[in-house]
């Protein structure tokens, strides 16, 4: 019995995405691809719906900021390659990666980690980073059905 390594792709404007089972995901933006995130998901299950809320949360300038606890704070994130970029795009791409690990882990449960590469100006110049967001999770949902 032989096994190999399973992929599917996807395109949609000017990204296009490859989904290697189990392993890894590429993202890439107009050919470029220029970050690579190695994503651990600790040993505490934070459900997407934790991470969205958390994002509408940053997203919102209340000066009222209730304590809340950092979903990213169950996760282990390396960035392996790093391209000079905001902290603010870095923070944006950290969370894109930890809702990606668990879009994926809600279809396929023992996944525990994964490398992501994707570019870093991905948030870049985008004033909703939360629609961008949803619609990347929403296309990445179609990908590894």
């Amino acid at each position: 019995m032989s096994s190999g390594l399973a992929f599917v792709e996807t395109s949609f404007e000017n990204i296009h995405m490859t989904y290697i089972k189990d392993n890894i995901l590429i993202i890439r933006q107009n050919g470029v691809a220029d970050n690579i995130y190695k994503i651990k998901l600790s040993d505490q299950f934070v459900p997407v719906d934790i991470i969205k809320n958390y994002i509408e949360e940053e997203d919102d300038d209340d000066e009222e900021e209730e304590e809340l606890h950092d979903p990213l704070s169950n996760f282990d994130i390396v960035n392996i390659i790093n391209t000079n970029q905001s902290d603010e795009d870095n923070i944006s791409l950290q969370i894109l990666c930890t809702s990606i690990l668990e879009t994926i882990r809600f279809t396929d449960p023992h996944i525990s980690s994964l490398m992501i590469q994707l570019p870093s100006k991905l948030f870049s110049n985008i004033e909703n980073k939360h629609d961008r967001l949803m619609e990347l999770l929403s296309y990445i949902n179609k990908l590894i059905i």
